[in-house]
Parts: C-alpha cells; structure tokens; sequence
C-alpha cells in the first residue's frame, strides 16, 4: 500500500528517518533488515535516488521551511562557532573556539564547494583524484588552503 506522495511505509519511514538524522545510512539501519552499515549504505544511496523519495524529501524541507540560503547561513555561522567555558560551579570564564563545530562545518561546505570529492591523505596530505571522501582528519591546514584554492581556480 502506498501513501499520498506514492511511497510504500518502508520508503517512507527511511525518507522521514533520514530526514531527521540527516544520515541515510541510520535511516536504513533503522528501517531494513540489515545490521552490516556498507549494505545500509547501498540501500540508503539507491533510495535517495528514487525520484518519488527525493520529491518526498524535498516537499518536507519546504514545507519545514529548510531552505539552500538558511543551511548556508547556518553553515557560515557553524565556521565561527564558539562554546562556553564553564567552571564546575557553573560560572562563565570566557569562550574559546569550538574546532570540532567549525571542523564539521568546513566538511559539509567542501562537500558543497566540491562536486567531485577527493581525499587528501594523512601522510603528507597529498590529493587523490577520484576518492569519494575528503578526509580532513590530520591534513595539515596549508595543504587543505593550497588545495582549495588550486580548486577553486580549476572551477573559475
């Protein structure tokens, strides 16, 4: 049986899932019978990939009012992103940068910035053309900079 936008209740608990956790591999984990994450994640990218569930998907943000210039927005603001230093007795000391934020932040920007990704390598960050991850974990930040302005130049 399917429901008003045409998708069956596996589809739409894994689009509503993934929705929510943002991660379709979760969603499948949650809604198929597997436990093994590299064949949720098959299952995840074939799902995303069917045009009644990406409509889905789509119509929910829109109607959550989730919009490409808010997420950029927010993104843009998670670059700057700071926590507050608490002492256990629950005064403010002051505030730092949040790296792990601004970390994430840069990640799904380059993930944005970048349709082909690529992986830049712990040893040395060196680029390897044609990966489907960029890994930033350990890279040293000049490489990532040097990189991305390379990029950014190959793009203009």
């Amino acid at each position: 049986m399917r429901d008003e936008y045409g998708l069956t209740p596996k589809q739409r608990k894994f689009a509503d899932l993934a929705i929510q956790t943002g991660v379709g591999t979760t969603a499948a984990l949650a809604t198929y019978d597997t436990d093994d994450t590299i064949t949720a994640s098959a299952i995840a990218s074939e799902n995303l990939r069917k045009p009644l569930i990406a409509q889905y998907i789509s119509t929910q943000c829109k109607i959550a009012g989730l919009t490409v210039p808010k997420v950029l927005l927010r993104l843009a603001e998670e670059l700057d992103a700071e926590r507050t230093l608490i002492t256990p007795t629950g005064d403010v000391i002051g505030k730092e940068p949040d790296h792990h934020a601004r970390h994430r932040a840069v990640e799904t920007a380059i993930k944005f910035a970048i349709p082909e990704f690529v992986a830049l390598r712990r040893e040395g960050g060196q680029v390897e053309p044609g990966a489907k991850h960029l890994h930033l974990h350990g890279a040293d930040p000049a490489t990532v900079a040097g990189f991305l302005a390379r990029r950014s130049k190959k793009v203009d």
